[in-house]
């Protein structure tokens, strides 16, 4: 295939993008890109949501609700999580951030309550340069774009993923590292994968902010679809089946 190269708890009030499109349908897109890009197999249906394998030690497998608002759904999720044998996580797509986060807690599991789903038009994504001293390498594998930006030590100063399913381009794991920070690399990062995005056939990009990312994404264009309450169970909470 060608190879283009080029904290607390805070909910965001930023105005929602894609309002039209129902949260569990965006929910599901952002998921298939999601697992595309960390090579997961399919999500498993289940009630309420979707099953995900991880195969982490701490991180067995994933729930991801298909009824955020649905509170009685969310609970069921949250006490399935909780009760399991192994680590189990929950992620809660969900208009309703508090009341979801109080029904993790109130099952026995810690939350990550900041995260946050984000959209934008891939077709007005900003395209920003590096700086002196660095150059960005882009490749495509099976319709997952990785962006990597390299000092001119040779060392790997920042990256991210990006996978195209359909017309959606679900943006991950996006870092930099701590010596190569406040420089403007993952802006570029972003905008090289967006333009990678849109030559696989890519309008609308998808991803999971953290607290971190968000203030970057915004300066960028994307805007807040839901919040997103995640889960994960206390450390020593479960305990391995027995034989």
């Amino acid at each position: 295939m060608a190879r283009p190269r080029s904290g607390s708890h805070f909910w965001l009030t930023v105005r929602v993008t894609q309002i039209d499109t129902p949260l569990p349908e965006l929910i599901e897109r952002w998921q298939r890109g999601w697992a595309a890009s960390r090579g997961f197999d399919p999500a498993t249906p289940v009630p309420g949501g979707l099953l995900v394998d991880i195969r982490l030690p701490h991180r067995q497998t994933e729930l991801i609700s298909l009824t955020p608002d649905d509170l009685d759904s969310v609970r069921a999720l949250a006490e399935q999580a909780a009760a399991a044998d192994v680590p189990v996580w929950l992620t809660v797509m969900t208009h309703l951030p508090v009341e979801v986060d109080r029904i993790m807690r109130a099952a026995g599991l810690s939350t990550l309550p900041d995260e946050s789903l984000m959209g934008t038009d891939l077709s007005t994504h900003p395209h920003p340069g590096l700086p002196d001293g660095y150059t960005l390498d882009v490749t495509v594998e099976r319709d997952v774009v990785t962006a990597v930006v390299l000092h001119s030590s040779g060392a790997s100063a920042a990256r991210g993923y990006l996978a195209v399913v359909g017309t959606d381009g679900i943006a991950d794991m996006i870092s930099t590292e701590p010596a190569h920070q406040r420089r403007g690399l993952g802006r570029a990062v972003m905008g090289a994968l967006a333009e990678a995005g849109r030559g696989l056939g890519a309008t609308t990009g998808l991803l999971l902010a953290s607290p971190q990312g968000r203030e970057l994404y915004a300066s960028l264009g994307w805007r807040l679809c839901s919040r997103a309450v995640v889960g994960k169970p206390v450390a020593g909470s479960y305990s391995a089946p027995a034989g």
